[in-house]
C-alpha cells in the first residue's frame, strides 16, 4: 500500500490516545460542492460519519482544520482507476475527482477490520480515528495530504494526495547509497517535513520515521523529487512538560530516550539522524540490544 500512503492502524495502545484535539485552525473553503461537510460550516466541528456504529455515537471522528467529511457516495464524486496497492485492512485505489479532474489516491479500509470483539473496547478502531484526526491537521508540502473522508455500509474511504513514485527505501536499495547531494536534498525535506517547522510546532510526534515512511512524489530522479511523510499510525499528542512513555516505533530507528520511556517529539530527530546516515552509507547504526518486549511489539 506503500503506492500511495501508508498504513492506517497499528496494535499497539499509547498513553494519549484518548486525548482530544485543540479548536482547530481556520479550515480551507471546500474545492467541491459534492456533499462536503467542512469544519467551517460551523463555529464548532461537527463529528466524522467515520465510526459510530463500532464506537457508540460519542465516539465519532472528528476531522480538524484542513479535511472535510464529504456525505455524498464516493462514486458520486470520483471515478475509480486502477488498483496501487493493497494490505491486510483495505487497499488503495486510483481515482478522478469528476469536477476538477485531479487525481487523488483512495485509500479503503474495511470496517470489518477495524471492529473489535464484543464486550471490549476496540483499540484498533480508537488508534485509527486518532490517526486520521491528527493528519487532517497538516497541510504541509512534505507531508502527504488527507483531503475529504467518506463512508459506506462496509467501509472507510480516506482521499489522500497520489505519490506515485514509491517508497525513499526502494530508492536507497536500488541506489545502494546516496550522493552527498542527494542525501542533502532528501534531508532537508525530512527534517522540514518531520521536525520543529510543522509536526512539532503542533504537538505532534510521528515516532516511526523511517525510509519505509516516506514517499517520493513521482518518478523523477531523487535528487530532484519531493518527497513525503505518511503512516501515523504511531504519532501522538505532546503536552508542554508532560513526557510521552510507551516504548514504540521501529528498531534501529527509535530513540535511545524512548526505549527509557520518557521522551517527547525530538525523538523524530534522532531517526532522522539515523536516516542521514543510512542515506549515506546504506548501513544501520549499532545499537545494541534492543529490549526483548520493544522488538516483539514492533
Amino acid at each position: 500500500m506503500g503506492a500511495a500512503v501508508g498504513g492506517c492502524c497499528t496494535q499497539r495502545e499509547d498513553e494519549d490516545g484518548d486525548r482530544r484535539l485543540p479548536a482547530p485552525p481556520p479550515a480551507r473553503p471546500a474545492s467541491s460542492t459534492c456533499g462536503v461537510a467542512s469544519a467551517s460550516s460551523a463555529r464548532r466541528p461537527s463529528p466524522s460519519p467515520l465510526g459510530p456504529e463500532s464506537l457508540g455515537s460519542d465516539c465519532g471522528l472528528v476531522l480538524s482544520g484542513f479535511a472535510t467529511a464529504n456525505t455524498s457516495r464516493l462514486n458520486d464524486c470520483y471515478e475509480m482507476k486502477k488498483q496501487m496497492g493493497k494490505g491486510s485492512y483495505g487497499s488503495v485505489t486510483l481515482a478522478v475527482k469528476r469536477d476538477s479532474k485531479a487525481e487523488r489516491a483512495v485509500k479503503t479500509i474495511a470496517k470489518e477490520k477495524l471492529r473489535g470483539r464484543k464486550n471490549r473496547e476496540n483499540s484498533t478502531m480508537k488508534l485509527f480515528r486518532k490517526e486520521v484526526e491528527i493528519m487532517s491537521m497538516l497541510d504541509h508540502p512534505h507531508i502527504v495530504r488527507l483531503f475529504e473522508t467518506f463512508e459506506d455500509s462496509k467501509n472507510y474511504h480516506l482521499v489522500m494526495e497520489v505519490c506515485s513514485g514509491g517508497e525513499l527505501f526502494d530508492r536507497i536499495v536500488s541506489a545502494v547509497h546516496f550522493t552527498e547531494i542527494q542525501a542533502a536534498h532528501c534531508v532537508e525535506q525530512i527534517v522540514k517535513g518531520g521536525g520543529p517547522w510543522d509536526m512539532h510546532t503542533l504537538g505532534i510526534a510521528h515516532r516511526d520515521l523511517k525510509p519505509e515512511n516516506f514517499l517520493c512524489l513521482n518518478d523523477d530522479p531523487i535528487e530532484t523529487n519531493v518527497i513525503k511523510i505518511i503512516d501515523f499510525g504511531l504519532a501522538a499528542r505532546v503536552t508542554r512538560g508532560k513526557m510521552l512513555t510507551t516504548s514504540l516505533g521501529t528498531p534501529y530507528y527509535v530513540a535511545p530516550e524512548v526505549l527509557q520511556q520518557s521522551y517527547d517529539e525530538l525523538c523524530d530527530m534522532w531517526s532522522c539522524g539515523v536516516i542521514m546516515y543510512v542515506l549515506l552509507t546504506a548501513r544501520f547504526l549499532s545499537l545494541g540490544r534492543l529490549p526483548l518486549q520493544f522488538c516483539r511489539g514492533s
